[in-house]
């Protein structure tokens, strides 16, 4: 696990907020993609969470041998995208640390609110 996924875990649990660590769904076509984090409750529906490092938007010899193969991750990213989208779970690719912390907020505010909202009925 890389230390941006650490951290992530670090606020989630911090947050209360329920997780799976690398989720994959089995009718995710062309193959068996993982998600990084899977929240199945976040303002009143599941959530995909994805930590991109640089190799993600980038060709880097340190993770992929050939160009080829960065070029199938990057098709990997758009089917895990399309098949959170076409399923209506919210997903939030985070692309560097510094965001982490504002979207770790965002999501903590919306399921604090939605923990509110429940409650007044």
């Amino acid at each position: 696990m890389s230390k941006g996924e650490n951290k992530i875990v670090d606020l989630l649990n911090t947050a209360g907020l329920k997780f799976v660590r690398e989720k994959s769904f089995s009718d995710l076509k062309h193959g068996l993609f993982r998600y990084d984090f899977y929240l199945p409750d976040v303002d009143g529906g599941p959530a995909i969470i994805e930590f991109n490092g640089e190799q993600h938007y980038h060709y880097v010899s340190k993770f992929y041998r050939t160009p080829r193969e960065w070029r199938k991750m990057q098709e990997h990213d758009r089917r895990k995208i399309s098949y959170a989208l076409a399923n209506k779970i919210k997903i939030y690719i985070i692309k560097k640390l510094i965001f982490l912390r504002k979207v770790m907020f965002i999501l903590i505010i919306r399921c604090v609110y939605n923990t509110l909202t429940m409650m007044r009925y």
